[in-house]
């Protein structure tokens, strides 16, 4: 990223100092950024002290790095006693009769991190905001921004004799010091009190840093825990990850010494005179180019989707706790559960096996708290559940009256396959409507629900969390799993919303707590770090009292899974909002993927033997490879995969979804998400003849294409009746393509029903239009279709719906 030979002598450091280092630069983009940055402190302090220390700098690299790390800097402070007073009274003050070099050093650290304190109301849009001006001016102020606090903490330190200098990261954008700790260069952000410490416990310097980057993830609570409150220590880590030690970043270093301080003009600017100077302007330029070079997404806390590099991550395998038992005809022994539910799971790429308590209000476990699923049930009421309801309540209850708990069974045989094991309780899943007469009603639900009409929610059955009661009934639930040795509790709540009758953020908040709390003390009792994660409805979060943000700052919970409600409006989730915060806070963001598309419901009824079984639109191969991509390329930690029971046997590409490299080339199908209706995409009538619709593809077809792959895609468009003669649908590809649909395209020749037959496993074909578009014409990531509908040429205006737009890619 550099170029140029070794510097061994100051004559050979002036070809990376000041405007000469721009030739040392590999690059355009950088160039620029290197120009820019110059440009923009300059109308910042009016070419003042802050843009001569920038201006001045030397850059750091591996042909500067040794002269830098020895002659570069004195290591004997040149400060004369008496010359700037009010300065000596601070070090004085701060230091307090404080002695070692480290400690010093941190005591004015945190004096400078702190100094924002004395008035934290202002902003630097103000128009009479000032920036710069000597270093008392800085204190008085109480200064903020890192140029200034940088060139301020290698003041203080100067005096206290602790020798420092200036380190510029030009393309990140921010000014931090070294200091001189021990015999060694340390690396100190005075601004977010963020320094790191290397293995051998000395403090890490910037060229540690750049040489062993592992060091960010390796640090201990005490260093941590010098971050200012207005950061967390993962987001300041990311930063320095993902720009200020990306290969891609420019930094130098400058001496400082107010000893020299006539060199230097102290200029006082204010935000409405730097304005005038270009500020903003070439700020404006300056974000975006930064953000090409680091390949920085709209927000700066993630990458974009083509500067992300694709890795392998975690894979959680989740079953509902009920159907394992159902599907097989008891009685079912412990050995039997291991060997169909969990064995199969050893020496996968699954790292967390999700065992299910059971369907929500009843369990699947020997539970104390709550019922055993078919307990107290009479015959009659019995008689009127699903013969697999009856293997559940016989498998279960076998297990149990022969002494083995089958979720305690399950936990101790999933450790013994080295997984693993959460446990996950649906938060509100009740079976309405309460009558006698509904064998869910009767089959699904507690006690607890059945004997407190006065816990629900007003004209529904589901449970109230405002009542106290309702939220130690399932905290007991969720400790009862915690002891029986679960390494993780897992809160669904998109199983089913809502959960109040007015939402009450605070009050979820603090049940949340409450379940953390509970899982510490019992992992304390034991010895071990239970873990918290959240399942939760990601459009709809904040209006159902579910304050992620919050359980994610707070640290409440260790993983958050975004997911779909209803799931059919959702083929491809966006969690960018999500992966941001998780980079912001290091709690991990985990992308769900439902086992089926839910156009349908397939749920088994008691009738289903007089009216035969129902049938969803396929969920192929391709289209779990889709999704599962969607997701690597958002960035997410990992994919939990939301089946019923041991769909894992029948499906060995699942152990692919957590390797993205295993389907980078392989063929995928991708949906547009569904419209407001959850129906169709788009309908056009007379008065409505063109529109737009969005649809995302982790594909990058012309990347695939110059590493010689040769990629394919089809446009498939499901309509609800079949084209007429002349009848037309235009598709405009990101402005590049047009395809024309005619009724020539249609794929799947059956009739088109009066009504969707879901009995028939093929269906969803009716009304599919396939052709083939040009590769090249699609994008990684958003990809824009212009849909035009041309009716018929004897003016018959007919409304007409695109039930679902595919894309298909292969190779």
């Amino acid at each position: 990223m550099f170029t140029g030979s070794v510097a061994q002598t100051w004559n050979d450091l002036a070809v990376y100092t000041g405007e000469k280092a721009i030739q040392a630069l590999v690059g355009k983009e950088r160039q620029q950024v290197f120009k820019v940055n110059a440009a923009q402190m300059r109308a910042n302090y009016d070419g003042g002290v802050d843009f001569q220390l920038r201006d001045a700098c030397t850059l750091l690299c591996a042909q500067t790095a040794d002269f830098l790390y020895d002659e570069f800097t004195p290591r004997q402070t040149r400060y004369a006693a008496g010359s700037r007073p009010v300065l000596e009274a601070v070090v004085k003050e701060q230091l307090n009769g404080t002695t070692g070099q480290r400690d010093r050093m941190l005591m004015l650290m945190r004096f400078c991190r702190d100094l924002y304190q004395r008035d934290p109301g202002r902003n630097i849009t103000d128009a009479d905001y000032i920036f710069g001006g000597r270093e008392e001016e800085l204190i008085v102020k109480g200064e903020e921004l890192c140029e200034c606090l940088g060139r301020l903490f290698v003041a203080l330190c100067e005096i206290a004799a602790i020798p420092a200098r200036y380190v510029i990261h030009i393309g990140g954008g921010h000014i931090v010091a070294e200091v001189l700790v021990d015999g060694h260069w340390a690396y100190v952000d005075p601004r977010t009190g963020v320094h790191f410490e290397r293995d051998d416990g000395l403090l890490a310097s910037t060229w540690d840093l750049w040489s062993d980057p592992g060091l960010f993830r390796k640090q201990p609570d005490r260093i941590k825990a010098e971050i200012s409150p207005r950061w967390t220590w993962d987001e300041r880590v990311w930063k320095c990850e993902q720009i200020f030690f990306q290969p891609q970043e420019i930094t130098g270093f400058t001496n400082y010494s107010l000893m020299d301080t006539p060199r230097y003009r102290y200029a006082r600017v204010t935000q409405k005179e730097a304005t005038r100077l270009g500020l903003w302007s070439h700020a404006k330029e300056y974000q975006k180019l930064t953000a090409r070079i680091f390949g920085l997404a709209a927000d700066g806390w993630r990458l974009d989707w083509s500067a992300r590099k694709l890795v392998p991550s975690e894979l959680i395998y989740r079953n509902d706790g009920f159907s394992q038992f159902y599907y097989h005809t008891a009685p079912m022994s412990a050995a039997q559960m291991a060997a169909e539910f969990i064995d199969p799971l050893a020496g996968t790429n699954v790292d967390i096996l999700e065992w299910g308590l059971g369907p929500g209000s009843v369990f699947c476990y020997d539970t104390q708290v709550g019922q055993i699923f078919g307990e107290d049930l009479t015959e009659d009421q019995r008689a009127m559940l699903r013969e697999g309801d009856i293997n559940v309540w016989c498998n279960v209850m076998g297990m149990v009256r022969e002494g083995i708990d089958p979720l305690r069974a399950a936990i101790n045989r999933g450790h013994q396959q080295g997984l693993k094991m959460y446990t996950r309780l649906e938060m509100n899943h009740e079976y309405g409507p309460a009558d006698d007469d509904n064998w869910m009603w009767i089959g699904f639900v507690g006690d607890f629900n059945k004997q407190n009409p006065q816990f629900r929610i007003p004209g529904s059955v589901r449970l109230d969390f405002k009542h106290p009661e309702v939220r130690t009934f399932k905290l007991n639930i969720l400790r009862e799993a915690a002891e029986r040795g679960s390494d993780g509790i897992s809160m669904d709540f998109a199983v089913y919303p809502p959960f109040f009758e007015t939402p009450d953020p605070e009050i979820l908040t603090d049940f949340v707590d409450e379940v953390r709390a509970m899982a510490d003390q019992v992992g304390a009792a034991q010895e071990r770090y239970i873990e918290l994660m959240v399942r939760f409805p990601a459009a709809a979060a904040d209006e159902l009292g579910l304050d992620w943000k919050r359980w994610m700052r707070e640290h409440l919970v260790d993983a958050v899974v975004p997911s779909f409600h209803p799931f059919k409006t959702e083929f491809d989730l966006d969690l960018d909002e999500f992966v941001s915060m998780g980079h912001r806070t290091g709690v991990k963001v985990y992308g769900c993927i439902f086992q089926s598309l839910g156009f349908h419901d397939t749920d088994a009824t008691p009738d289903d033997e007089r009216i035969g079984p129902k049938y969803d639109k396929a969920k192929t191969v391709e289209v779990f490879y889709a999704q599962a991509m969607l997701f690597h390329r958002a960035g997410v930690d990992g994919i939990q995969l939301a089946m019923a029971e041991g769909e894992w046997n029948r499906r060995p590409f699942f152990d692919d979804l957590s390797n993205p490299e295993r389907m980078l080339y392989a063929p995928k199908r991708y949906m547009a998400n569904q419209g407001p209706d959850s129906v169709r995409v788009v309908m056009f009538d007379p008065d409505q003849s063109s529109t737009q619709v969005d649809l995302r593809l982790a594909d990058d077809t012309a990347a695939a294409q110059a590493a010689g792959h040769a990629p394919q895609v089809r446009l498939m468009l499901y309509l609800d009746r079949h084209l007429a003669e002349r009848e037309q649908v235009i598709v405009q590809i990101n402005g590049r393509s047009t395809v024309v649909v005619t009724r020539q395209d249609l794929s799947w020749d059956r009739p088109m029903p009066d009504r969707h037959d879901y009995f028939d496993p093929d269906w969803w074909r009716v009304g599919e239009y396939t052709m083939d578009i040009d590769p090249l014409s699609v994008n990684l990531g958003v990809n824009r279709l212009e849909l035009h509908h041309v009716n018929s040429a004897n003016g018959e205006q007919k409304t007409l719906s695109v039930r679902w737009i595919d894309v298909g890619v292969s190779y």
